[in-house]
């Protein structure tokens, strides 16, 4: 190989992982020149352009509720009276129960993947029996992953007694026993958590 011979080779290679939220690549423009090369010149020019972008997204939500409500009323003894008048009034049992559960939420949004840019490749005015290879590639690869598990386990226990007032041996009165009602409510909202991509 004489000392006009020449090789030139020029290689170029990017790329990018990115692992959540708003997501845009985007390569700048590539130039090479490999112009004014002698006679018998070997010229090899790879231009390589690699975008990769994996994204993955995990919602994992386990709730549990576990709540007993217990309340009372009555229970009163009017007993052993003589003469006279006895009341007896007792108030309401009552239990409400709001549970609320939210699970949590994937967002991924402005995904654009991969925009590589163009590669500009300039071969001229090379000498006589000269040889010139262009070796241009360009590779995008996008996976986009959401997962979302979602697990509630609500237990309400209300347990609410009234009355068992006891009026005995009374002699001569007037025995009035009035006990409340006995109330119970409960309101369950689950809300299963949920995957967005935009």
């Amino acid at each position: 190989m004489n000392s006009l011979m020449k090789k030139l080779t020029i290689g170029i290679a990017t790329g990018a992982l990115l692992a959540a939220g708003s997501v845009t690549q985007t390569f700048a423009q590539t130039a090479v020149d490999a112009n004014g090369n002698g006679a018998f010149s070997s010229s090899d020019v790879n231009v390589s352009n690699e975008c990769s972008t994996d994204i993955a997204q995990r919602n994992n939500t386990d709730i549990e509720n576990d709540i007993r409500n217990l309340a009372y009323t009555g229970g009163n003894n009017a007993s052993f009276n003589t003469g006279g008048s006895v009341t007896i009034i007792t108030g309401d049992a009552s239990s409400n129960t709001e549970i609320a559960n939210a699970a949590g939420v994937n967002q991924l949004s402005g995904v654009n993947g991969c925009s590589n840019g163009t590669a500009g490749v300039g071969i001229g005015s090379n000498g006589a029996f000269s040889d010139a290879n262009v070796d241009i590639s360009s590779m995008d690869r996008e996976t986009y992953k959401q997962y979302s598990e979602n697990r509630f386990m609500n237990s309400v226990y209300n347990n609410l007694t009234t009355g068992n007032n006891y009026a005995g041996f009374n002699t001569g009165s007037d025995v009035v026993i009035i006990t409340g009602s006995a109330n119970a409510d409960v309101a369950l909202n689950n809300q299963a958590g949920s995957n967005l991509l935009r």
